[in-house]
């Protein structure tokens, strides 16, 4: 794709505006436009496979959140190297190489926060999470249509559910651009950051 701008369309129902949207990067002045033609190719390849069936399938939504620069990743996930309750903490903590987690450690840009970047799809543009927004769709429903129907995936995750509230939680769905990459992972993340396989109800 040559010379994308946000007002192009990304697929059949989607444009690249939605897929970089941000409360949190409108409030921190965090610039979230992608900077590499593989991230805008990877936005269109999710918007395509996997937001354009699900849109249908169970007709209009706006995805939740897609895709996230760096500055924006680490908002959500540390957001300060005080933050002992993140996603990147936790990940330290089970994973790094360096016994004490530190301050420094969990600095945006060091070693580690590096080496846990690699491994995660939305700077990448090859993930996006959504919900329908309607009770009769249920968020279980919804990771159970996408993992019956969606021919290629890397990952589909029911994250953040609460079977007490049908509705609670979100799916993340994610695909490569390199099709024999894709692990077709399924996948449950609770919202301790405690991670299952499978749909986990």
């Amino acid at each position: 794709m040559a010379n994308p701008t946000l007002d192009m369309k990304a697929s059949r129902y989607f444009y690249f505006r939605e897929l970089v949207k941000s409360d949190t990067a409108v409030k921190l002045g965090i610039n979230n436009t992608p900077k590499t033609k593989a991230v805008w190719d990877s936005l269109q390849n999710v918007a395509t496979n996997i937001l354009d069936p699900a849109r249908d399938k169970f007709g209009p939504f706006s995805p939740t959140n897609c895709y996230r620069c760096p500055e924006l990743e680490y908002a959500i996930n540390q957001g300060n190297p005080d933050n002992l309750k993140s996603a990147f903490y936790n990940w330290c903590q089970k994973n790094w190489k360096t016994a004490a987690i530190n301050r420094d450690t969990l600095t945006y840009g060091s070693d580690a926060w590096l080496a846990y970047m690699e491994r995660k799809s939305h700077p990448k543009g090859e993930a996006v999470d959504f919900e329908i927004g309607r009770p009769e769709v249920t968020t279980l429903k919804l990771a159970e249509w996408a993992r019956d129907n969606l021919p290629v995936y890397d990952q589909i995750i029911l994250e953040c559910y609460n079977k007490a509230d049908p509705n609670s939680g979100w799916v993340h769905g994610s695909m490569r651009l390199d099709p024999t990459k894709n692990r077709k992972e399924l996948l449950t993340i609770s919202s301790t950051w405690v991670t299952k396989p499978g749909f986990i109800v």
